[in-house]
């Protein structure tokens, strides 16, 4: 019986993983999706049909020169949206705002028809496009090499509905 539970165990982590497969280790250790929240969590979720599933964050800058790229490095921040009920195919525009004054880079999508990695240079907004998977489920992959107390605002959207944390807010990112 212990040998099938942990087996059991082994299947539902690689499915969580599933739709992250590509990305580095560091970067799927953040993934959210299919985490089962405890009763008092749900019963404090503001955030609606739209769910960002991670919290506003801070995190070290990555090193001079890995912004751009997909490496694992410390910077790189994974915010992910989940549509409840599943809403597979629709469109969700990400707006953000880089409130510094070093580039915020976008260096992975599930899902979006845009080249990357896209840049949000410091001061700036830039919008991004993706898509719902079958799941309802789409993520973007932030990074910034800057540091020093760069805020990215992360908005996002699928018609007139936007995206809200648990508190019912907004994302935020801060490098430091």
């Amino acid at each position: 019986m212990k040998k099938v539970l942990n087996i059991v165990v082994l299947v539902l982590l690689a499915a969580a993983v599933i739709g992250c497969a590509g990305l580095p280790r560091f970067v799927q250790d953040q993934v959210r999706k299919d985490v089962e929240e405890s009763e008092g969590w749900k019963e404090q979720d503001s955030s609606g049909p739209i769910k960002f599933l991670q919290v506003q964050t801070t995190a070290p800058a990555s090193d001079k020169g890995t912004g751009m790229v997909l490496d694992g490095s410390f910077g790189e921040r994974l915010i992910e949206i989940l549509t409840v009920p599943a809403q597979p195919g629709a469109e969700v525009i990400w707006n953000l705002k880089n409130k510094g004054d070093s580039d915020v880079y976008v260096i992975a999508a599930k899902d979006s028809p845009m080249d990357l990695p896209i840049t949000v240079p410091g001061g700036e907004e830039v919008e991004v496009l993706a898509v719902f998977d079958d799941e309802g489920y789409t993520y973007l992959v932030f990074d910034n090499e800057g540091g020093g107390g760069i805020t990215l605002e992360v908005r996002a959207a699928v018609g007139e509905e936007s995206a809200n944390t648990t508190r019912g807010k907004y994302m935020k990112i801060l490098w430091f």
